[in-house]
């Protein structure tokens, strides 16, 4: 075993000294730790900003099972935003505070009965797909290690499996409408 110990240190002087640098030199393939936590910020702003749209349709709508779909949507990106806030903090970084962040409103008029197709293509296209443009951006970069890639994937395909509820959920009530009618 003494032997092994001796023939690895051995091994990684003579690797530092014939290549000329360190063994352990950051390899070109990770990001700087800066530009990871600034992409992190970024997605993590447009998690609470849906969030902040998905209570405003929430508030509106009449229909329980279409509220409660988007609900669930607004607790996922509040989950989503608490998860990044941490990986952010771990990787020495500062999250934005939730009441530091701009969050625009969902322009959704006061109507009591809103049309459920328009409210839920609003929503996915004001949520999901920005939401979803940066998970992808992120996850083309090299990011510093494989749990934090595993994490924004799980977390993009959650939002998207949701979002696809509330589009199902939607259609299935409007086709529901159009027989009673």
């Amino acid at each position: 075993m003494h032997n092994l110990g001796i023939s690895v240190a051995a091994i990684f002087k003579l690797l530092t000294i014939q290549n000329n640098y360190p063994i352990m030199k950051k390899s070109p393939k990770y990001q700087p730790v800066t530009l990871v936590i600034t992409s992190l910020n970024e997605l993590y702003t447009a998690l609470l900003t849906a969030k902040r749209k998905c209570e405003d349709v929430a508030l509106k709508i009449t229909n329980e099972q279409l509220k409660k779909t988007i609900i669930a949507l607004e607790h996922l990106n509040t989950q989503y935003a608490n998860e990044l806030g941490a990986q952010i903090q771990s990787l020495g970084g500062n999250a934005l505070e939730p009441e530091m962040v701009f969050l625009e409103s969902a322009g959704v008029s006061n109507r009591l009965h809103l049309n459920l197709g328009l409210e839920t293509k609003n929503i996915c296209a004001k949520v999901e797909y920005p939401i979803i443009k940066l998970y992808r951006k992120i996850l083309r970069q090299p990011i510093l290690n494989a749990s934090l890639k595993k994490m924004i994937q799980y977390q993009m395909n959650g939002i998207m499996c949701t979002t696809l509820q509330l589009k199902l959920l939607s259609d299935f009530l409007k086709f529901q409408d159009a027989v009673t009618c």
